[in-house]
């Protein structure tokens, strides 16, 4: 084994031991990272107490926050400047680590252990290693990068970009193109829970296909759609589409159509809950969460909100939901069994995304 080899295992055996033995904030299962709009510090919720309880500074205004569940780490970037900032949430110390790249979109791969920092507009993609702390390698993905993701196993990278057909496989191991998915400009990405399948969102179809091949495995005519989000089991696909105001629930296993609901405009994700039984969109047009029965596949009703909700995440359990309200300074909480708003979290500023690990989110 090679010394960095060797410091790697040591590391990891190392972070065996619970890192929220520390005074810190590494139970990250329990624990949400708020961003706000003009804040150098993100606001730290416990899920249990429902408050604030505490604030971890960064040195930047975030705006994208990625979480390694396995390292206990948070990845701050503020598209602006060439780095990114790890917070090393069990003791709260923060690294500062250079990047060649502006960072306008972070993903951490499925084990937790790395973090994809990528340059939108040039393409430009720096891998770099979370429990070492250094950059490890330099990928050149398409310009004007719509959507990426990792595949299950953490190997490839998938993208979406503008004026490319079909989707870009990237080999993360080994820093070069692997393939393309053929098919039209690609919008948007998604990962089937099982961590094997993929989707995307293409010239108005869906393509649903084989992360590790890879290769098309079917294809859904979608016009309209605005995105698509999996349920925490997979059975569906959520497919909102905002200009004609309705939700489709499409079965995914395997892929086949469905009927639209009536939904609202405004609708800029899909979370699913409570055992893949209830699936939230969140309106900021209408200012409400609409919900939907995932058993009878019909609409539900719809819990009011205090004003336009942003980026949110589920907790790992699938009890709630947690959405920032900007105007409000302010989280709402949405319980997912009992499908009603359960509580306000005031948290200082105007909150602009919240993230934690383990949860359904609208990241990959």
């Amino acid at each position: 084994m090679t010394p960095s080899g060797c410091l790697r295992a040591i590391l990891l055996l190392l972070l065996a031991t619970p890192a929220w033995a520390a005074d810190g904030f590494g139970d990250v299962q329990r624990t949400l990272f708020v961003a706000g709009r003009d804040s150098t510090a993100v606001a730290v919720v416990s899920i249990e107490s429902e408050r604030v309880i505490g604030r971890l500074e960064l040195g930047l205004v975030p705006r994208q926050l990625a979480v390694s569940e396995s390292l206990a780490k948070l990845a701050a970037a503020d598209g602006r400047s060439a780095q990114v900032t790890v917070a090393e949430l069990a003791s709260r110390a923060v690294t500062r680590l250079p990047l060649p790249l502006a960072p306008t979109r972070l993903l951490v791969s499925p084990d937790g252990l790395t973090l994809a920092a990528f340059d939108d507009a040039s393409g430009g993609i720096a891998l770099v290693d979370l429990l070492l702390l250094r950059e490890k390698a330099r990928l050149a993905g398409p310009p004007r990068i719509r959507d990426a993701m990792f595949a299950g196993d953490g190997k490839s990278l998938f993208l979406a970009a503008d004026g490319v057909a079909g989707v870009t496989v990237l080999d993360a191991a080994a820093s070069r193109p692997a393939a393309i998915l053929p098919g039209p400009s690609a919008t948007a990405l998604a990962r089937a829970p099982n961590g094997r399948e993929g989707f995307a969102l293409a010239g108005g179809e869906v393509l649903h296909f084989d992360l590790k091949a890879p290769a098309i495995l079917g294809r859904l005519a979608a016009p309209g759609a605005t995105g698509l989000y999996p349920t925490g089991t997979g059975r569906f696909l959520m497919l909102p589409d905002s200009d004609r105001r309705s939700l489709t629930l499409a079965p995914a296993q395997p892929l086949a159509p469905a009927a639209p609901l009536k939904a609202a405009a405004g609708m800029s994700a899909a979370y699913s809950a409570w055992f893949d039984t209830v699936a939230l969109l969140p309106s900021r047009s209408e200012e409400s969460v609409l919900l939907y029965d995932l058993e009878t596949r019909q609409p539900a009703g719809r819990i009011p909100l205090s004003g336009a909700p942003g980026p949110g995440v589920v907790t790992p359990d699938g009890g709630k939901l947690y959405l920032p309200i900007e105007g409000e300074k302010e989280l709402a909480v949405i319980d997912a069994r009992l499908r009603r708003r359960a509580a306000t979290i005031a948290v200082g500023f105007a909150p602009t995304q919240a993230v934690m690990a383990g949860g359904y989110g609208i990241c990959h």
